[in-house]
C-alpha cells in the first residue's frame, strides 16, 4: 500500500491550520481518504503529563502512526 504524506510547517500565526483545513476540504471533495492531526493539539492535557516526564505529543504520535494507513 501506497502512502503520502504532507508536513506543513511554519511559524505560529502564518496560516498552518487554515492551510490544513483547506487541503482537507479539497481531498474530500476528490473522495480521497484522510486524516488532518494537528500537531498543537498532541500535548494538550490536565494535569501537564510532561511534568512527570511523560511526553505526550510523542506518545500520541506513535499510538495514531499504526492508524493512519487503515483506510
Amino acid at each position: 500500500m501506497h502512502t503520502d504524506v504532507i508536513f506543513i510547517g511554519r511559524r505560529s500565526g502564518v496560516g498552518k491550520s487554515s492551510v490544513a483545513a483547506e487541503a482537507s476540504h479539497l481531498l474530500g471533495l476528490a473522495d480521497v481518504q484522510h486524516a488532518v492531526i494537528e500537531g498543537d493539539n498532541l500535548d494538550q492535557a490536565h494535569p501537564p503529563p510532561w511534568r512527570s516526564g511523560i511526553p505526550p505529543a510523542e506518545r500520541n504520535l506513535a499510538a495514531r502512526r499504526g492508524r493512519w494507513r487503515c483506510c
